[in-house]
């Protein structure tokens, strides 16, 4: 099954604001440089898997900023792109140009199957195949985030917890 992590930027700099970076991403376990036209194929086909049994597909980044500790609206977006690259020694890259204005914000992959599904796995019992960062750009005037609950479900008895509210320091 695949995975893939945000390797950059790094959530413990502070990037300057309006300001060129790049957001790097390692992934494993998928075949990356396929995209269909969103225009003609957006979901008409399964998901495809390579002779080795590697799902066909590419990734997109998305940056939204955050709120506090308000849902963020799916629909609005700093920077959002497809990326239909192949991945060199592991990796794809985007560069967000023009940056961002100052604030924190929360860089997510989605990864997808070749006509712009989400990867569909075999099990449910997994680790999660996106990955999630938060940034800080530019004063950092927006750092405090204030508190957060974190919730799991319970696995019919083998583990899982209640929500735990976190305060960060």
């Amino acid at each position: 099954m695949p995975s893939v992590r945000i390797i950059e930027p790094s959530p413990d700099k502070v990037i300057p604001a309006k300001t060129d970076f790049d957001v790097v991403i390692t992934a494993q376990k998928i075949q990356f440089g396929f995209f269909t036209s969103p225009k003609n194929t957006y979901y008409i086909a399964p998901q495809q898997l390579n002779s080795e049994g590697l799902i066909k597909g590419h990734i997109h980044v998305t940056i939204q900023k955050v709120d506090g500790n308000n849902l963020f609206e799916t629909k609005e977006h700093a920077f959002f792109k497809g990326i239909s690259d192949k991945l060199v020694n592991g990796k794809v890259k985007t560069t967000v140009k023009g940056g961002l204005p100052d604030g924190l914000y929360r860089i997510s992959t989605l990864t997808s199957a070749m006509n712009h599904q989400l990867v569909a796995l075999p099990v449910a019992a997994r680790g999660a195949v996106d990955d999630a960062i938060y940034i800080h750009v530019g004063s950092g005037s927006n750092k405090d985030t204030g508190s957060t609950t974190t919730n799991s479900v319970s696995n019919g008895g083998s583990g899982g917890s209640k929500g735990k509210k976190h305060k960060k320091k």
